[in-house]
């Protein structure tokens, strides 16, 4: 753990990987910075654990069933990062997410603050992502 750096000619940066990439920007920007690392963090590891589960199985001619599947945390990683996204996207207009985990609290917080009038795009996508939502809740 290393609480900061001395910026890029630190001599010893080469013992650490930064988890935050927010430590290298001004103040004012590190909170979004930070948002977006978590959840883009949350995301490249669902992909990367559920690409490795399905290799795991993936046998021409022949179905293999492991004794530990990879679909908890896979599941686990996309809900947080369905979570983390919908709290973001709270912030973005300018309130402050409730302290909820509840994928549904907080999806309907979120619509809650768009406007009546949308264009047909917005509309297609609040759709897609409510049913993304709810297949998250469903399987959750």
């Amino acid at each position: 753990m290393k609480p900061q750096m001395d910026g890029l000619d630190d001599p010893t940066l080469r013992y650490f990987t930064l988890l935050d990439s927010s430590a290298l920007v001004k103040d004012e920007l590190k909170a979004d910075r930070f948002d977006d690392e978590f959840i883009k963090s949350f995301l490249n590891a669902a992909k990367e654990l559920a690409a490795a589960g399905r290799r795991a199985t993936d046998r021409p001619g022949m179905y293999v069933f492991l004794e530990h599947s990879y679909a908890i945390p896979v599941m686990f990683l996309t809900r947080h990062c369905t979570e983390l996204s919908i709290k973001r996207a709270i912030k973005k207009c300018g309130a402050k997410p409730k302290k909820d985990h509840s994928l549904r609290n907080l999806w309907n917080s979120l619509l809650s603050r768009f406007p009546k009038q949308k264009c047909r795009e917005d509309n297609r996508t609040i759709k897609n992502m409510g049913a993304f939502v709810k297949a998250l809740l469903d399987q959750d």
